[in-house]
């Protein structure tokens, strides 16, 4: 098969392997509460038995002890007495939030380091095919999970496989873009994250509710790995690896770019954010090279206040990532949120990245760099008061409210990636991914595991409020602060 242009066709490729790695990665907060009933773990509640007549939610879901629960009783229609309701795992507690969080974090964060450093010295694309067959087999093989540290396991190879997908993936992009259009194609790169995460409602909801081999939400997990296995074939077969792209973006107009083409140059940067180049004999000039533009970037302060920033941002979006299926589980349970979150998910984050990614684009020729963070601050501060509608409406006005709050909030990933990768020399730019994936992920994806003993001493619903809207807000602070810093050089 001869291989076809690697800009042509390597982005919907790209975003395909995002989605279906999207797609497992947050198909448990979906069916967590079917996983729980089935496997045992978490927390438990009082549901309505849903054969019983007479038997509704709102006639059980307030009542708080097993006891309680167990003695509703209502007429079956023939004149006798029936148990109502039924005590049972309700998919919330502390090993949700490990399964979701932190079990996966631990391997996505480091392997993100790891992959991103394996990816500056050998062939990405063929690094990225094996990673994507790797964790679809791992979505497929949760399927035959039977006890909770099975789910453990095959949840952290999914995160080992996935933890891939940003940093070879952002090295690629920056490699094929021109700067002015490579946050719009890092914006469209990102389209798999919200098509995955969306599918994920449709799939964990009806998939599981028609019960395709009477295997409930084992079909779901078995079906969505299937596609990753096809596209990451595809991906080797028909993508070449692109040639590295030494041009990086100055802060300022006039400064001048440099690149590392040997292995005898050490390139650091200066306060004014230029790349300098001198001269080494040491034994190893390569690891030596690589620490030194590390350590020199890890300084500047306006690289710390945007991974700061990022690590909120990225907290808030895993909080109601993992929560908002069982949000509406817990507060309404009569209503079917499934289709809306699947289009609020998927149309909403689309439109939401590519405008990010398309503003960014127009403003940086004109402004400079510093254009990206203003975007960032600006559409995050928009998108608070319509989260928190979210949270204090009731259906359908809360979706209405979600929407407006999802396309400005999500124009976040592809814009900060686009300024991480600008302030990168070309040569280290997928280690320097990874290791603000490493961050990033560290925070922002454990952090929502407060979220069950902040609802001990508050309620579920604040508890989010908190660590959604109240997030969001904090990041577009930081934001601000980094489009400050950004301007000044």
């Amino acid at each position: 098969m001869e291989k076809l242009t690697c800009s042509k066709f390597m982005l919907p490729l790209l975003m395909g392997i995002w989605t279906v790695g999207e797609l497992g990665h947050f198909l448990i907060g979906v069916v967590s509460r079917d996983v729980a009933q089935d496997i045992g773990y978490g927390d438990k509640g009082c549901f309505a038995i849903r054969d019983v007549t007479n038997s509704n939610s709102k006639l059980c879901n307030d009542i708080e002890s097993e006891a309680g629960c167990n003695s509703v009783l209502v007429d079956n229609g023939n004149g006798s007495k029936i148990q109502a309701c039924n005590w049972d795992h309700n998919g919330l507690g502390t090993e949700y939030q490990i399964l979701a969080g932190p079990s996966f974090m631990a391997c996505f964060t480091v392997a993100g380091v790891m992959w991103g450093v394996i990816a500056d010295r050998f062939n990405r694309v063929h690094l990225l095919g094996i990673a994507t067959i790797a964790f679809s087999l791992a979505i497929s093989g949760t399927a035959f999970a039977t006890q909770y540290w099975h789910l453990v396991l095959f949840r952290m190879a999914l995160a080992a496989g996935e933890a891939a997908c940003s940093p070879l993936a952002a090295g690629i992009i920056g490699d094929v873009f021109p700067q002015d259009k490579r946050a719009l194609a890092m914006g469209f790169f990102n389209w798999g994250i919200y098509i995955g995460y969306g599918t994920s409602f449709a799939v964990g909801t009806y998939i599981t509710d028609r019960t395709i081999f009477d295997e409930k939400w084992r079909t779901s997990f078995l079906i969505s790995g299937v596609p990753g296995v096809i596209i990451g074939i595809l991906f080797m077969l028909t993508v070449t690896e692109p040639r590295k792209n030494k041009r990086s973006f100055s802060p300022s107009p006039s400064d001048e770019t440099s690149s590392i083409d040997n292995n005898e140059s050490i390139s650091t940067i200066t306060k004014t954010g230029e790349i300098e180049e001198k001269k080494t004999y040491a034994t190893n000039p390569k690891k030596l090279e690589t620490e030194n533009v590390l350590i020199a970037l890890i300084k500047r302060p306006e690289i710390l206040i945007l991974g700061l920033a990022a690590c909120i941002r990225h907290s808030a979006g895993f909080c109601w990532g993992y929560n908002s299926a069982l949000y509406f589980q817990t507060y309404y349970p009569d209503y079917d949120a499934g289709w809306w979150l699947t289009g609020i998910s998927i149309g909403g984050g689309a439109i939401g990245s590519v405008c990010g990614g398309y503003l960014s684009d127009r403003l940086v020729n004109r402004l400079g760099i510093s254009a990206r963070a203003l975007v960032l601050a600006g559409s995050q501060l928009i998108s608070v008061p319509f989260t928190v509608g979210l949270l204090y409406l009731e259906p359908p006005y809360a979706f209405l409210s979600l929407l407006i709050g999802y396309i400005t909030s999500e124009m976040w990933f592809g814009v900060m990636y686009a300024i991480l990768v600008e302030l990168v020399p070309a040569n280290y730019r997928s280690t320097a991914v990874g290791l603000a994936l490493f961050v990033i992920n560290n925070v922002g994806g454990n952090l929502p595991i407060v979220v069950d003993p902040l609802s001990s001493v508050t309620d579920y619903r604040t508890a989010i409020a908190i660590l959604y809207p109240g997030a969001l807000l904090t990041s577009s602070i930081l934001f601000f602060l980094c489009w400050i810093l950004l301007r000044k050089k």
